[in-house]
């Protein structure tokens, strides 16, 4: 009797093991199909979507011909002994395909440099200069995007500047985002002081060349418009690129 319930139990073991193999096969199977379907519809959304600088720096999936057009002025009309004083996403761009000098790029370590731009582009003017003198820069750029009623778009400096006075901030705690204005129903509104910045009155006298009428250009003593991209509105969005040349006397 043992040796019977032994054999039986055998069989039934061996009778489970083909079942218990094609449970694992469809299984894997499944599991495989899964990650190839996620690949897939990965590449296809990663092919759906522009090369960042085709895109001009926005997540939107659209061809904007404005920073390919800055670069390229760059490099034809501005001095080889240039230096550009710009947020840092953007000096890599500048650097290879403009083949000109920025005061930070994506590879910059040195954090107190970086705190320097923050700073001065959270300065009025007059203070502003005093640090691109300091750093030997000559001009200054910035990146815009904003709609056709010139309220902006959120892609471009006009958020960023939150990361500048966070990260100027973490050295002069006088140049958090509150120095500059509040929160109010949801949009951002600048204060005395805000307005007074130079990348408040950079972004804005960008604006101003489009939506005129829709928005106030403002006085500039210390820059001048060099130049601004062309690019068409699409998706509703325009992209500016401006650059502004420093005037020391």
């Amino acid at each position: 009797p043992l040796v019977r319930v032994r054999e039986e139990a055998e069989e039934a073991f061996v009778r489970k093991e083909p079942h218990a193999g094609k449970g694992l096969f469809w299984t894997g199977f499944f599991i495989i199909l899964l990650l190839t379907y996620i690949s897939v519809a990965g590449a296809v959304s990663a092919a759906n979507s522009p090369v960042t600088i085709v895109s001009a720096g926005t997540p939107l999936r659209t061809d904007y011909p404005d920073w390919l057009e800055a670069l390229n002025w760059m490099k034809e009309n501005l001095p080889e002994d240039a230096v550009i004083a710009c947020w840092w996403d953007y000096g890599y761009w500048i650097r290879i395909i403009a083949n000109r000098t920025t005061l930070a790029d994506n590879g910059t370590l040195n954090m107190t440099q970086i705190q320097w731009i923050a700073r001065m582009f959270l300065s009025n003017e007059t203070e502003a200069l005093k640090i691109l003198r300091r750093f030997g820069a000559t001009h200054v750029l910035v990146f815009v995007t904003f709609r056709s009623d010139g309220t902006d778009a959120r892609y471009g400096d006009e958020q960023k500047w939150h990361w500048m006075a966070e990260i100027a901030s973490d050295r002069w705690p006088e140049f958090s985002e509150d120095h500059f204005g509040e929160y109010k129903g949801g949009r951002w509104e600048w204060n005395e002081r805000g307005r007074e910045t130079v990348i408040y009155k950079l972004i804005t006298y960008a604006k101003a060349q489009v939506a005129t009428g829709r928005v106030s250009e403002p006085t500039l003593e210390h820059f001048s418009l060099a130049f601004i991209s062309h690019g068409p509105q699409k998706g509703g969005v325009y992209v500016r690129v401006a650059i502004y040349e420093i005037l020391y006397t």
